[in-house]
């Protein structure tokens, strides 16, 4: 699922902001990734010259509903993500939430130290 999420991302940065939507669109169906998938559809109809403001709306709609059921992997998904949009802040908040005490996934802590 991250293959294809990061896949739809890369769409997206190349200049391809159509086919991106599409890809990520797709992914919102799938709860293991819907919330990521959520933020990069932001992050693309954001980005694009013609921004459709009923669209981020719904999107927006949609990340507060996926947001209360992402996963421990849509967590670091979504960390990464951040990561790679220069949100370190963002993507800090998403580390820690998945991050129990006195336990600390190696992809975690990878993701926290990046500054």
């Amino acid at each position: 699922m991250s293959l294809n999420f990061f896949r739809g991302y890369a769409l997206g940065m190349s200049g391809n902001l159509q086919q991106s939507i599409r890809e990520l669109e797709q992914l919102m169906r799938k709860r293991e990734v819907a919330y990521p998938a959520i933020l990069a559809l932001l992050h693309m109809h954001r980005s694009s010259s013609m921004v459709d403001r009923q669209e981020i709306e719904g999107l927006e709609i949609s990340l507060k509903t996926a947001a209360e059921s992402v996963s421990d992997n849509g967590c670091l998904l979504s960390a990464t993500f951040h990561l790679h949009t220069g949100d370190i802040y963002e993507a800090r908040k998403f580390v820690q939430r998945v991050l129990p005490p006195g336990r600390k996934p190696q992809t975690a802590l990878e993701i926290q130290a990046a500054r």
